[in-house]
């Protein structure tokens, strides 16, 4: 059985990419106000970014799943979709280039999508071996609904939604 300050452990970090998740909602205002880019490059840059997300999950799912198979860890992924996951919120949150004394600047939707792109994946690379750290932490259901849904009051504080399906432990992704 795990105790409240174990899954206290296992859901804070979470907070922190919270925090730099849930601004992801405002983000497209921002580009196209404060940075000069078209509302049509922005929606193509978010639909180019959302098919690479559906499309990289499943894969680093495997990879995961393989590589603990293999090494009886996640740690590696763990680590480095953290590490990765706050460089790109830098550069997706203040464009390289970015002056805040002269105000707007122009950003090009090639930087808007690779910032993008690296920030999905690095969220990917970190989420997909942490929700499969959760759900190994304890053998029963009863303990999972406890471990997921401190998860997800983490989330929620940091202004980031998730749904969860706690009755079968399946994540779904919005």
């Amino acid at each position: 059985r795990l105790t409240q300050v174990q899954g206290l452990a296992y859901g804070l970090p979470l907070l922190s990419l919270a925090f730099l998740f849930g601004p992801i909602n405002i983000l497209q205002g921002m580009y196209a106000k404060h940075f000069g880019l078209s509302l049509t490059a922005i929606a193509s840059v978010l639909l180019i970014a959302r098919l690479f997300d559906a499309i990289s999950d499943p894969i680093i799912g495997y990879c995961v799943d393989r590589y603990y198979a293999r090494h009886g860890n996640r740690w590696p992924f763990l680590v480095v979709g953290s590490t990765l996951f706050i460089i790109s919120s830098w550069f997706l949150y203040v464009p390289y280039g970015f002056d805040p004394d002269q105000g707007h600047t122009s950003v090009s939707a090639g930087y808007f999508l690779g910032c993008l792109l690296a920030y999905y994946l690095s969220f990917t690379l970190f989420k997909i071996p942490h929700l499969a750290l959760g759900s190994e932490l304890v053998g029963d259901s009863q303990g999972k609904n406890s471990v997921f849904g401190v998860t997800f009051s983490v989330l929620n504080s940091g202004g980031y939604m998730e749904v969860y399906n706690l009755s079968d432990l399946q994540f779904v992704y919005t």
